[in-house]
This record gives C-alpha cells, sequence and structure tokens, in this order.
C-alpha cells in the first residue's frame, strides 16, 4: 500500500472534487463539497421576527409586516455569527441594512444603511 501513496506536493492540483475526506471521531469518511458548504451557511426558513433569526444563514422576509425589519417589503435577511457576536444584513428592493448584536441577540443596535459609491 505504501509503495502506492503519492506524495501531498506531487498530487494534481484541481479547482473541483467529487469528495473531500475528513474525520469523524475515529472514522475516515467522505463528503460532497455542496454538502460542506450547506452545513457552514445554509437556507434557514421564513422570517418571523429579525430578533429570532439568531442562526447563521439565509432567509426569505416575504410580507410586509414583520417584526424588527427596518423595511415595510420583500427581501432577504443573511445573518453571521461567530461566538456571542451576530450581524444581520437585510437586502431588499432599496439597498441594503445591517445592525449587530454584541450578546447572541439579547439586544441589537439600529439598522443602518450601507451606501455603495
Amino acid at each position: 500500500m505504501a509503495e502506492q501513496d503519492i506524495r501531498e506536493d506531487q498530487m494534481t492540483i484541481t479547482n473541483t472534487v467529487d469528495y473531500l475526506r475528513g474525520l469523524k471521531g475515529k472514522d475516515s469518511v467522505l463528503i460532497a463539497p455542496g454538502n460542506l458548504l450547506s452545513a457552514l451557511f445554509q437556507y434557514r426558513g421564513i422570517v418571523q421576527d429579525a430578533n429570532n433569526s439568531l442562526d447563521a444563514g439565509y432567509y426569505t422576509v416575504n410580507s410586509s409586516a414583520i417584526p424588527n425589519i427596518p423595511y415595510a417589503g420583500y427581501g432577504i435577511l443573511v445573518v453571521f455569527k461567530a461566538s456571542n457576536y451576530i450581524i444581520q444584513l437585510y437586502l431588499y428592493g432599496d439597498g441594503i441594512k445591517q445592525r449587530k448584536s454584541p450578546d447572541i441577540g439579547v439586544s441589537w443596535g439600529d439598522w443602518k444603511s450601507i451606501t455603495f459609491t
């Protein structure tokens, strides 16, 4: 078996793979690249209240009556989470707004517009 091993610096470079090898406990496993990304950043459903949309991912806003959304209309809420810190970006027809929480969503800063010039 060792005579068939390829040194890492002699491996073929590619932009796509069918599977990635990893470890799960003591077992060697394969995961499809699409599954790896979706585990990190995935669709989380429809927003009922922006204050309760705390998991990293993206959410649909499909009503003009969603609590704690800064714009009465439709859009996408994108959430980034790192430890206790959460950032929400709201993308809608007229622009992008963002706000942040330093304490896992217990308190929130004001929504602020992001301007591109």
